[in-house]
């Protein structure tokens, strides 16, 4: 459990984040509204079919759907795998967010932006890859910018953008506790040779 001063902090954090606009954050918002990203291919195609005709038409239809359901279930289930992941590494990405309050956060998000990175270039991979399905390349076309996404770049304008905040936490800290006395120094500078090395091993 936090304490009550943790909390406030907390609450704080969260407060400042609203200030600036973080790209990842965006991308979040973006997949994790989006029902053809979130919800199972199969689903997705399955509410799109209809058949039309005689009952016996119909009924043709539906089989080679059903059919053509079955050759792709294995893909399928891939896809929205890769999909969950992405989601999920983009989810993690606030609360690191929220709490970094030095320099020395700069390192551990570079290595989330890594798995991001990784979570981004299976989904590429695998999308490349679906020429023999035709249907889940027109469904992953509303998505193509994250097939083309450098994480790099993103990771260096968020940083930049999120730098005056970790300013701003270290300013506010020293006001709270002016008789504090850390280690060594406290500074919001964002060592670029550090991050690239984090998020080389991430």
């Amino acid at each position: 459990m936090f304490s009550t001063n943790q909390m406030e902090s907390i609450e704080m954090k969260k407060e400042d984040l609203k200030n600036i606009n973080l790209k990842v954050l965006d991308l979040f918002e973006v997949v994790s509204s989006a029902e053809n990203f979130k919800l199972h291919p199969q689903v997705i195609f399955e509410s799109a079919f209809v058949s039309v005709g005689n009952d016996i038409e119909k009924k043709k239809q539906t089989q080679k759907f059903s059919k053509r359901m079955n050759v792709m279930m294995k893909d399928m289930d891939d896809l929205h795998a890769l999909r969950s992941k992405v989601v999920s590494v983009l989810r993690d990405f606030y609360c690191h967010f929220v709490i970094v309050s030095s320099d020395y956060g700069y390192s551990s998000i570079a290595k989330h932006y890594a798995a991001l990175a990784r979570a981004v270039k299976d989904y590429t991979k695998f999308m490349k890859s679906q020429k023999k399905n035709p249907e889940i390349i027109e469904l992953g076309e509303e998505f193509k910018f994250l097939e083309e996404l450098n994480v790099f770049d993103l990771m260096r304008e968020d940083l930049m953008s999120f730098q005056p905040v970790v300013q701003g936490r270290i300013d506010a800290h020293k006001e709270k506790y002016p008789d504090f006395v850390p280690r060594s120094e406290v500074t919001a500078e964002i060592n670029w040779d550090a991050v690239k090395e984090a998020y080389k091993a991430g």
